[in-house]
C-alpha cells in the first residue's frame, strides 16, 4: 500500500504517533520467503493463489511477480505498459486477478491523477494473459482493492487514497462509479495525500484503513456496494497501511513506518502481532495476506525495506516477503 517517503516527515510522525504496546504474540516465528536484491525495491500488494503461490505488485516498477513459498523462487509474470507502478491486487474468479497500474513518483509516493488502469491477468495458462479491464481517468491515486459479492453481481471495490473514496467497478460490463465517500477516507490536510488505503470485505461489511487519519473502520454495505449504515471506527491512533482480514473481522494491519503488524479484534482490542519500531523483521510493512505452508496457516507480510523511514534512522534493505506463523 502507499506510504510516505520523506524521512524528515517520518521523523515527525514517528514522534507523534502512538501504538498500543500490548503483549507480543510470543509464539510467532518469522522467516524470509523471498527478498529482492536491490535497495529501492518496494512491494505494494499481495494475493495468495489456491496453489499456494504468492502474487505481489510493486510500487517501484510496473510489474506482477509470482513467488513459490516452498522453493523460495520468484518469477516475473507481466510488465504493464504506460505505468511506473502496480498497486492493488485481488482475485476476481479462480485464476483470474485484477491488478491496478498507474504512474507513481517513488520519491514522493505522489500519484499522477488519471493515470490508473485496472487490468485482468489470467493465470490459468502457461503464459499469463493480461488485458485492460477499465481505465479510470477520474481516479486520483488508486490503492487497495477487493471483490464484493453481496448478493448482486460481483463488484470490484477500489480504494482511491487521495480522493477519499471507494470506486465500484462491474468486471462484467466495465461500468464504474463512486460507491463510498467519507471524511474518514480523506487524507489529513498538510500531510502526504494518503487516506483510505487497504480494503477488505467480510460478508457484507467493508473494512478499511485510512493512513494519515489513523483510523481503521468498517461499514455495512448494500448489494450495490453503497453504505447500508453508519461508518464505525474500530481502532485509531496509529498509522495503517494494508491488512489481512479473518472472516470474523479480526484484522492484521501493517503499520509501514512503525515496522509492525498489529492485530485488531472486532471489538477494537489492539496488540502487536509481530515486529517493533527498531526491528527489521517486517521493516516497512506494506501489506499482508493469509496462506498455508505445509498445511499450517501463516501470515505473509510484504515490505518496502524501510525505504520510507529507515530503521533507527539509517537501516534500509531490499523489499521482501516474510512468513509469520499464526498463534
Amino acid at each position: 500500500m502507499l506510504g510516505f517517503s520523506s524521512i524528515p516527515l517520518w521523523g515527525l510522525l514517528v514522534f507523534l504517533l502512538t501504538i498500543p504496546q500490548s503483549a507480543l504474540c510470543t509464539s510467532t516465528t518469522v522467516s524470509t520467503i523471498f527478498q529482492f536484491p536491490n535497495i529501492g525495491s518496494w512491494i505494494e500488494g499481495i494475493a495468495v493463489r489456491e496453489n499456494g503461490d504468492i502474487l505481489i505488485t510493486r510500487t517501484d516498477t510496473p510489474e506482477l511477480w509470482s513467488i513459490n513459498p516452498l522453493t523460495k523462487q520468484a518469477s516475473l509474470l507481466y510488465t504493464f505498459p504506460n505505468a511506473t507502478s502496480t498497486v492493488g491486487i485481488t482475485e476476481l474468479s479462480p485464476g483470474i486477478y485484477a491488478v491496478g497500474a498507474g504512474i507513481v513518483d517513488l520519491a514522493t509516493t505522489v500519484a499522477t491523477a488519471g493515470s490508473f488502469v485496472i487490468w485482468t491477468v489470467d493465470l490459468r495458462f502457461l503464459t499469463p494473459r493480461a488485458s485492460v479491464l477499465k481505465a479510470i481517468p477520474e481516479g486520483q491515486s488508486l490503492s487497495g482493492m477487493t471483490l464484493y459479492e453481496g448478493g448482486g453481481p460481483p463488484l470490484l471495490l477500489i480504494a482511491d487514497t487521495k480522493k477519499g473514496a471507494v470506486w465500484r467497478l462491474d468486471p462484467r460490463t466495465g461500468a464504474y462509479s463512486v460507491a463510498l465517500s467519507d471524511s474518514s477516507m480523506l487524507p489529513v490536510e498538510g500531510l502526504p495525500p494518503i487516506g483510505i488505503n487497504g480494503i477488505k470485505v467480510s460478508g457484507r461489511t467493508l473494512y478499511y484503513t485510512s493512513s494519515t487519519k489513523q483510523v481503521f473502520c468498517r461499514v455495512a454495505l448494500n448489494t450495490d456496494g453503497s453504505a447500508a449504515g453508519p461508518i464505525e471506527v474500530v481502532a485509531s491512533g496509529f498509522f495503517q497501511d494494508g491488512l489481512a482480514l479473518k472472516p470474523d473481522g479480526t484484522a492484521y494491519i501493517t503499520t509501514h513506518p512503525r515496522n509492525t503488524v498489529l492485530k485488531v479484534t472486532p471489538s477494537g482490542e489492539t496488540s502487536v502481532f509481530v515486529g517493533n519500531l527498531n526491528s527489521t523483521a517486517v521493516a516497512g510493512s506494506t501489506d499482508a495476506q493469509f496462506g498455508f505452508y505445509w498445511g499450517q496457516e501463516v501470515l505473509y507480510v510484504t515490505t518496502n525495506g524501510a525505504l520510507s523511514a529507515p530503521v533507527n534512522g539509517t537501516f534500509t534493505e531490499p523489499a521482501k516477503v516474510v512468513m509469520v506463523t499464526m498463534c
